[in-house]
Parts: structure tokens; C-alpha cells; sequence
């Protein structure tokens, strides 16, 4: 019973150091994104960064998926439908799991950024025809990484595909 007892207790305190963790860096990340927003001209609301780039809208900000703070970049296509893209960037080299027709150009057009954003682990890059995202493990507070991130989701916007507006659901 009291051996019990204490695993629980070594158990609980673990668990809120690891949530204390990802707080401090959650708000290591956000002060990150905060400073880049001012030094660049973009907005700072509600823990992301919303700008323009070359007029297209891009945000910026720190999301949890499955459990793991990663850090997301995302780029609208105002005026065009984008290809269908499903991509991720590992030590490995890239993997397209759709859209391989357009493989040679997003690599063309990001390689640069993305081997900034590599080094925080294996990155994403997904396009639904609407917007582009990439994203990457971890709440990522440096500026460099955010700038990479920015231009690659800009870039993005400008592959080839339906030149008719978007008007999906």
C-alpha cells in the first residue's frame, strides 16, 4: 500500500513537471514569435503571428497535435486553387505521399528554408488547394526558423495548379 502510495506521488509530480515544461516553452515560443512579429511589421494576436508576405496571408503559431507541441506556418491561396500536397522531410530526404507531380518544384522552391526548419526533427508540408502548411516538432523560438517558415508557406502559394478561385467547403 505504501509502496503504491509513493509510485503514485512520483507519478503525479513527473506529470506536473513535464506540463510545467511545456508552459515554459510554449511561452519561450510565443515571446519568440511575439519579437518577430514587431521586428518584421506583422501582428501579434492571440499567442500567433498574422502578416502579409508579397500580399499573402500567413500565420504562424504553436498547436498541439497527437500530444507534441510542434510549430505551424500557414499561407492562403487567395486567388488560385493550389495542388493537392502531402509531404514530410526527414533525415532521409523528402517523401510525397500526394501530389508527386509537383515534387521536383516544391523542392526547387523550399529545400533552402526547410533545411532551416530540419534541424528541430522532420518536417511537414501539406496543401488541401486552399492553403499550404508546414509544420515541425517543438515550440520553435528561433527567429531564423520563423523567417524560414514564412517564405517557404509564401513560396508555396505560387506552385501551379487550377488558375480558377477556390471555393471549397
Amino acid at each position: 500500500m505504501v509502496l503504491a502510495l509513493v509510485v503514485l506521488g512520483a507519478t503525479l509530480s513527473l506529470a506536473a513537471s513535464m506540463a510545467m515544461v511545456d508552459v515554459r516553452r510554449r511561452r519561450a515560443a510565443e515571446c519568440s514569435l511575439s519579437c518577430f512579429a514587431r521586428l518584421h511589421g506583422h501582428r501579434f494576436v492571440a499567442q500567433r503571428v498574422e502578416g502579409e508576405s508579397g500580399l499573402v496571408p500567413f500565420v504562424i503559431d504553436v498547436h498541439r497535435a497527437f500530444g507534441v507541441l510542434r510549430t505551424r506556418a500557414t499561407a492562403r491561396a487567395a486567388h488560385r486553387r493550389l495542388p493537392t500536397i502531402a509531404a514530410s522531410v526527414g533525415a532521409d530526404g523528402w517523401r510525397f505521399a500526394v501530389g508527386a507531380a509537383e515534387g521536383p518544384e516544391v523542392r526547387r522552391l523550399v529545400s533552402a528554408e526547410i533545411d532551416v526548419l530540419r534541424e528541430s526533427g522532420p518536417v511537414l508540408v501539406a496543401s488541401d488547394g486552399a492553403r499550404v502548411s508546414i509544420s515541425w516538432s517543438g515550440a520553435e523560438t528561433s527567429l531564423a526558423a520563423h523567417a524560414a517558415a514564412r517564405d517557404a508557406v509564401v513560396a508555396l502559394t505560387t506552385i501551379g495548379g487550377d488558375a480558377s478561385p477556390y471555393r471549397g467547403a
